[in-house]
This record gives structure tokens, sequence and C-alpha cells, in this order.
């Protein structure tokens, strides 16, 4: 209890030191060319980067500011315990992360490589971001399904993170979509709105979590986490599909993440095994429904993905 402040305050300082040591690497690189024979300098590379390094550090930021307000607003023993279920359940935000880290070497270069020529990136942008999305569903509905289980490997103390732990995961995995739809931001060099995503879901969180936490607990943590993080995220993404769109309608997509809200929204408040059956079945039927014979394409976008073809693999 005395040193917790201390460990979020070192923790804050190590990933700031991390971004200012990367900025001293960036200037020691001379003056390259790309493929293109284009030479690229340090006030370019700096323009287009550091907004990147901001958006880490202000998303390596925000769980420790959100464990301070947490305990703050909850008070001295009441926040300890919430804070510990909340960190518990996070535990499902780690592993969707390193997931979303893997998917990022696939698709950034993936991005770079084929942008230029819309014919070819736009169906690849389309279908990825549907494959993605399908990914996203299924995921949560299993979590939703599985959520009294999956938190057993938590210590006995913190059953409780099985309530927000659904919520959690879909927050996460709509961070691996958010990846995908914002390509065009890196495309068209606009890297500020990196910064703006990370500082609007922080602002909506603290302030969430002040208003909802003295009256709803720990489904009060939840609430702000899934808000902050939609509305931060779907803004994200509409100025991603703004600035290189995928050339056809994303309705669907977008249908499919208003349904994954609804229920996670209702999953904080409806806990039953029952009530996990009844939205799990709902979900998945609502899914197929909604794609129907756009799950082919989907189907055969994984299938790509995962499993090379013979000509790929030659080269």
């Amino acid at each position: 209890k005395v040193n917790f402040d201390w460990v979020l305050m070192s923790s804050l300082a190590s990933v700031l030191l991390a971004m200012l040591l990367n900025l001293w690497i960036l200037f020691q690189l001379k003056k390259d060319t790309n493929e293109g024979g284009i030479k690229i300098g340090n006030r370019e590379m700096l323009a287009y980067g550091l907004p990147h390094m901001v958006n880490n550090v202000l998303f390596a930021a925000i769980p420790l500011i959100e464990k301070i307000v947490i305990r703050k607003v909850a008070g001295e023993e009441t926040g300890l315990t919430l804070l510990g279920v909340y960190t518990a359940a996070a535990v499902f935000q780690t592993v969707v992360f390193m997931v979303t880290q893997t998917v990022n070497n696939i698709w950034n270069p993936l991005v770079f490589k084929h942008c230029e020529n819309e014919k070819v990136f736009k169906p690849i942008l389309h279908n990825f971001g549907m494959a993605i999305s399908v990914i996203t569903v299924v995921g949560f509905s299993l979590c939703l399904l599985l959520r009294r289980w999956l938190v057993l490997i938590l210590d006995r103390l913190y059953y409780d993170a099985y309530i927000i732990a659904p919520t959690i995961c879909f927050c996460a995995c709509f961070g691996i979509l958010t990846t995908i739809y914002g390509s065009g931001i890196n495309i068209a060099k606009k890297t500020i709105h990196h910064v703006i995503e990370p500082v609007l879901q922080l602002v909506l969180t603290i302030g969430l979590c002040y208003w909802l936490l003295p009256i709803l607990g720990l489904k009060g943590i939840g609430l702000a986490l899934l808000f902050s993080m939609m509305i931060s995220r779907t803004c994200k993404i509409i100025v991603g599909l703004h600035l290189y769109d995928t050339g056809v309608s994303e309705h669907k997509m977008w249908i499919l993440m208003a349904l994954c809200t609804a229920v996670a929204l209702a999953s904080l408040f409806f806990t039953s095994l029952m009530a996990d059956v009844v939205m799990f079945v709902a979900l998945i039927a609502a899914m197929l429904l909604i794609l129907n014979k756009d799950l082919l394409m989907v189907i055969q976008t994984a299938k790509t993905l995962m499993i090379p073809s013979k000509k790929s693999e030659k080269n």
C-alpha cells in the first residue's frame, strides 16, 4: 500500500525514458533512401514517427492513470479491492495485446507495399477488416460464454473479474480492428491522429470513472472502459476510412460492432449462465445472418493468411 504510487510513477518514468532514447537514436540515423531513391531526412521521420511514440507512451500510461483514479474515487479500502479485480480482468487484455502485436507485424508492411495501388489494396483492406470483425465477434462471444471458467486461472479473491472480463476482451479486440481500418492515417501521413485517440480515451475514462464508479462500483469501471474505448477508437476508424476508404460500404462491420457493444453493455448487468448462453447464441446467429455470403469471403481471406500458397513459399 505504501509503495503503490511509487510503482506507478517509476513505470511511467521508464516509458518516458524509452521515448527519449528513441528520439536520440532517431537523430543518430543518417539520411537514407527508400526503394524509390527518395531521400528521407530526420525532420520528416520525426514528423511522421513522433506521434507514434507519443501514442505508445500514452497507451502505456493510461492503465496506470486508470488505477490511480479507481483507487482515489473508490476510497482506500474499497479502491484496493476494485483495483485487484480490475487488474486481474486485464489479463485478458494482455493476451489480446500480444495478438495485436502479431497482426501489426503482418499488416503494416502489407499496407506500405500495396497502398499506392488502390485497385489491389482496397479489396485487401476490406477483406482483412471483415475477417478481423468476424474474429472479434467470435472471440468476444466465446469469452462471454466461458467467462466463469476462464477466470478460474485467477486467485479466488478475484473471481468477480468475470463480470467485466467480456467487456475488456471486446474493447481489446476492437483495438485490432482500429489498426486495420485506421491505415489511412499512416498512408496519408496524418499521424497526429494517433495522439488524439489516447488523449480522448483518457479524458473520457477519467470523467466516466468519477461519474459511474461511486454509483455502480465494478460495473461502473466496465462502463467507463467500454464507452471511452469505443468512442475514441470509432473516431479513429472514421478518420482512417475518410483518408483511405475501402471502396465499398462497411455498414456490416459497423452493425456487428454495434451489436457487440450492446451485448458487452448487457453482460455487465445480466451475469447468469442462461443470459450468457442466450447472448452468445443471439450474437453468433446475428453475425451469420448479417454476413450471409460474405462469410465465404472472410473464410477464404483467413485461409490465405494462415496457409500461404505454394507460389509465395517458393518466393
